[in-house]
């Protein structure tokens, strides 16, 4: 299964300048075009519980899942179809339902390759980055930097990492915008 991580950042690193903030809130037109495009390429997508929150829907077109530490509580709080994914868990392919799990993130690739996805978005947040990078897991990371700078804010990852990566594209998403794509080393 192909792992990849997407995200835009501000100048200085930060992907919000506070937990709640959608990220479309100060990103470009040509990062949620990407953004749509590649993980609707991938066909599912992971997303922590505060991530998810701040857009509170489901994205249309591929399979969105959540992670949270408890999943019966969280799945009471939204008003969406949702299913619990586990280590039993055998398909993925409703996109109108929102799977919540709290399953490690080795495990859910292990279920997510048994129901035949063959690549997986991770998109956010700080802490969904760290597990994956931490894990292993990631072979590819998109970077959509934006001409923004804010000081301070919530990091990229949150936790210190130790990462070796090669830079392998740099794509002008518009005169403002880029877009860096690594690989791991």
């Amino acid at each position: 299964m192909h792992i990849f991580l997407i995200a835009a950042v501000s100048i200085d690193g930060y992907i919000a300048q506070v937990t709640d903030q959608v990220s479309t809130a100060w990103t470009s037109k040509e990062d949620h075009k990407f953004f749509v495009q590649r993980t609707k390429q991938a066909g599912a997508m992971v997303f922590g519980s505060k991530t998810f929150q701040t857009f509170n829907r489901l994205l249309p077109g591929r399979a969105n899942i959540v992670y949270t530490r408890d999943p019966q509580q969280f799945m009471q709080s939204v008003t969406l179809p949702t299913v619990e994914v586990t280590i039993e868990t055998s398909t993925f392919e409703q996109t109108d339902v929102l799977y919540v799990t709290k399953l490690p993130p080795k495990e859910l690739v292990t279920v997510l390759e048994k129901a035949q996805i063959t690549e997986l978005a991770i998109c956010g947040g700080s802490s969904i980055y760290s597990q994956f990078m931490k894990n292993g897991l990631v072979q590819t990371v998109y970077l959509t930097v934006e001409p923004v700078i804010f000081g301070k804010g919530v990091p990229l990852f949150g936790e210190p990492l130790d990462a070796k990566l090669v830079l392998k594209k740099v794509v002008n998403l518009s005169d403002q915008t880029l877009l860096l794509e690594y690989a791991e080393q």
